[in-house]
C-alpha cells in the first residue's frame, strides 16, 4: 500500500524589504470586499409560488439521491447551478444577477427545506452578471426571406 506524504508548509520570515512587501499585500487584501449576501436578495414568495415549490420535494430528494457528491446540477434556463455536498446538503454555486433567477432560487430553497435538505447559499454562491441575449433587430416570427415553399 502506498501512503501519501503529508503536506508540509514551510514559512520563512524575512525582515526588511520583504516585510514591507508583505505589509503592502495585507493592506491591499483588506480592500477586498465580499459580494452582497445572496440570501438577502431572495424575494418573499407569494402563496402560489410557495405552494408550487413545496410540490417539488420529490425532485429535491431525487437530485441528492441520484447525483454523486460533488456533482454539479446546471439549471441554465433558470440561471442557477447547484452542487451536491451530501445526501443532506446541497450548495448553490452560482446564480445569475436577475430577479427571475433569484425568484427561482427562492423556490428551490423552499423545495429543499420541505424535503429536509439544507441548501447552502452564503458565502458559497457566486453572483454572475446578467448577460442579456443579443437582439438582431427583427421579430423572431418574421420571415427572413430564406428558402421556403413558393406558391404560384
Amino acid at each position: 500500500m502506498v501512503r501519501a506524504k503529508p503536506f508540509v508548509r514551510k514559512m520563512v520570515i524575512t525582515w526588511g524589504k520583504e516585510n514591507d512587501r508583505m505589509s503592502e499585500f495585507n493592506e491591499r487584501k483588506e480592500d477586498v470586499t465580499m459580494n452582497e449576501n445572496v440570501g438577502c436578495r431572495l424575494p418573499n414568495l407569494d402563496e402560489e409560488d410557495s405552494a408550487l415549490a413545496q410540490k417539488y420535494t420529490d425532485w429535491a430528494q431525487d437530485m441528492v439521491e441520484n447525483l454523486s457528491v460533488g456533482a454539479i446540477h446546471r439549471m441554465d434556463d433558470y440561471g442557477v447551478e447547484l452542487q451536491v455536498v451530501s445526501e443532506e446538503t446541497v450548495r448553490c454555486v452560482t446564480v445569475v444577477d436577475h430577479p427571475y433567477c433569484y425568484r427561482t432560487l427562492a423556490m428551490i430553497a423552499v423545495s429543499f427545506e420541505t424535503a429536509g435538505i439544507d441548501l447552502q447559499l452564503d458565502p458559497y454562491t457566486v453572483i454572475r452578471p446578467f448577460d442579456p441575449p443579443e437582439d438582431n433587430g427583427s421579430p423572431p416570427d418574421e420571415d427572413d426571406g430564406g428558402p421556403g415553399v413558393e406558391v404560384v
